[in-house]
């Protein structure tokens, strides 16, 4: 380890640095107190600046920070006659000091004076190098700020699916009067013998739109319930997939533009499912399959049985010849909100109903 030679003046007046200067982590250097000239400097500031011994003692101290920090370190020195405003010298001094490569680093001073007979005043200066602190510093930070932003984000998220939950739960009373007054009136019509073939088609029609309105409803109560963690309810019974399939079927059949068809291998399969759910699950399958298909299309609902070694499973296929699925989208189809990327702006639709699918095809034990 080299030391700067120094003045026999100097080492009388700084007898008791050599421990310092040889075991100090941080950086030691003796300056000058009238002229900032560094006369001592440790083997620990030639690591952290990159001067050896001789090169730091044809130096000015200052000249190891910026130029814009100079008088910061002059007067951490005593060496200006009017200090910085707020500059206290029992605190260390934080700023940016140079590198003998340039490189800038984050650093921390100490300066004592040292009571000594040198001809000079004499003032000890501890250099810290702050960089890991500093960087841990804003890690803290930066960890912090996306905390209060994640919780900005639960928290809206929970303000929407409230919202979301309790308008919804709103517009089923209305929607519910609707559906049911229309059936009033057409049953009333049909027995007094005066239902004309507009008027049929009409109610028809109201029914058939409160029934999709109710269905948009439905799955976005479930979609705020999802969201809060909790699980669809299930009303089990024994119940036949492939008449479920055949009854949802007949009912979009009804409006839709298209040749929609069941195929089953079994006439009946019947399991201990929601018959509720199954139907919702068959009827939003069934209308992305129409919205997405060209007018005239043909989808197919293919229902069949697989045996394996853990029990029967029933396999359901919906086909269509529409737009298709971008490979890129498959992973995440079934993720709530999520639309596919060649429809989104095209086709208008919530991103909503498939992944109450997914989860009523799971609390089925399904995939």
């Amino acid at each position: 380890m080299t030391q700067a030679a120094a003045p026999a003046d100097v080492d009388d007046a700084t007898p008791d640095l050599g421990p310092l200067f040889e075991l100090s982590r941080d950086a030691v250097i003796v300056v000058g107190a009238k002229t900032g000239r560094i006369v001592r400097w440790s083997p620990a500031a030639t690591t952290l600046f990159g001067y050896s011994a001789l090169e730091a003692t044809r130096l000015e101290v200052d000249r190891l920070v910026p130029r814009r920090l100079r008088r910061r370190v002059r007067t951490a020195l005593g060496l200006v006659s009017t200090p910085e405003e707020g500059w206290r010298p029992d605190r260390p001094v934080e700023l940016t000091a140079l590198r003998r490569s340039g490189e800038a680093i984050p650093i921390e001073i100490s300066v004592r004076p040292i009571a000594g007979a040198a001809a000079e005043p004499l003032v000890l200066v501890l250099v810290r190098d702050v960089s890991e602190r500093d960087r841990l510093k804003c890690e803290r930070a930066r960890l912090q700020e996306e905390q209060v932003a994640r919780a900005q984000a639960e928290a809206a998220l929970a303000t929407r699916d409230e919202v979301l939950a309790l308008v919804t739960h709103d517009l089923k009373g209305p929607l519910t009067s609707i559906r049911g007054f229309a059936g009033i009136l057409q049953e009333r019509a049909t027995n007094a013998g005066v239902l004309a073939t507009w008027l049929g088609e009409g109610l028809s029609r109201i029914d058939l739109a409160a029934r999709k309105m109710a269905q948009m409803i439905n799955e976005l109560l479930d979609a705020a319930r999802l969201q809060q963690g909790q699980p669809l309810d299930l009303f089990r019974r024994a119940t036949d997939l492939v008449a479920v399939a055949r009854e949802v079927v007949d009912d979009v059949q009804r409006s839709a533009r298209h040749d929609v068809t069941v195929e089953a291998t079994v006439a009946d399969l019947s399991g201990n499912w929601d018959a509720f759910r199954l139907e919702r699950a068959f009827t939003n399958l069934l209308t992305n399959a129409i919205k997405f298909s060209p007018e005239g299309g043909k989808i197919t609902v293919r229902i069949a049985v697989d045996s394996v070694p853990q029990g029967r499973w029933a396999v359901v296929e919906v086909r269509d010849r529409g737009v298709g699925i971008p490979p890129g989208d498959l992973t995440r189809i079934f993720d709530r909100f999520h639309r596919a990327s060649n429809v989104v702006g095209r086709i208008p639709g919530t991103g909503i109903g498939l992944a109450g699918v997914r989860q009523i095809v799971e609390q089925h034990g399904g995939t």
